[in-house]
């Protein structure tokens, strides 16, 4: 139940961030992980000024040769095997249609949404490291993709909320970063940008968001069902 629990969790973190990409593969700085706060009322996020490396991105980037793709996530430190750390990467052609990659607590896969729906593979040893790579065959290469990751540790979750540590790459993608350069938890574009997010999630539910919850649904399910 608390797997569940996390993984609902993390199924609506997906919604709040991919309404709008366009990312390309990139470095990622470190020391840029933000600490989420969940409760009844809502979420909010400041700047994490501790240390968890093995969640901390400092790389993501594909590659395609033939038919064959290979995404690949550099951590600032070896990978964390747990049922409570999540490593994702996402590999997009159009607004509908990705792959996502998955690795948490030993087990790896990918699945396919949207054109790419019913694909779907287990990743063999897809750690070494601090590296993530997961290899697998587009259905046409000729496409032009991008490619973008976050990782997240979560606590266990109680219907009163929980909290989690998150990183993304790039970090436009994340749900605390606000264009304009401010970030200071409040809602009206005017703050002092002191490195505090939103403390609601936007609201609405583009198209690509919906299948991107559905998909990370799926995976939640084939991982439940694998630890049983």
């Amino acid at each position: 139940m608390r797997i569940w629990k996390r993984s609902m969790l993390i199924i609506g973190l997906c919604a709040l961030i991919l309404s709008s990409i366009s990312a390309v593969a990139e470095t990622d700085g470190t020391g840029d992980l933000y600490h989420q706060i969940v409760t009844e009322t809502g979420l909010s996020w400041d700047l994490y000024s501790g240390e968890k490396s093995y969640i901390d991105i400092t790389d993501i980037s594909y590659s395609i040769t033939d038919s064959q793709a290979t995404l690949t996530m550099t951590l600032a430190d070896d990978i964390m095997i747990s049922e409570y750390v999540y490593y994702y990467m996402h590999l997009r052609s159009e607004e509908n249609s990705f792959y996502q990659a998955l690795y948490s607590d030993e087990y790896g896969l990918i699945t396919g949404v949207g054109d790419f729906a019913g694909f779907y593979t287990i990743l063999d040893n897809p750690i070494s490291g601090n590296i993530f790579t997961a290899t697998f065959n587009v259905s046409d290469p000729n496409l032009e993709y991008t490619a973008w990751g976050w990782t997240g540790e979560f606590s266990d979750f109680s219907n009163q909320g929980g909290e989690g540590w998150l990183d993304y790459a790039p970090e436009t993608l994340a749900p605390w970063f606000t264009a304009g350069g401010n970030d200071d938890g409040d809602e009206n574009g005017d703050g002092d940008g002191d490195g505090n997010g939103g403390t609601t999630p936007p609201s609405g539910t583009p198209g690509f968001e919906t299948l991107a919850v559905i998909a990370a649904l799926g995976v939640a399910f084939i991982l439940l069902r694998r630890k049983k």
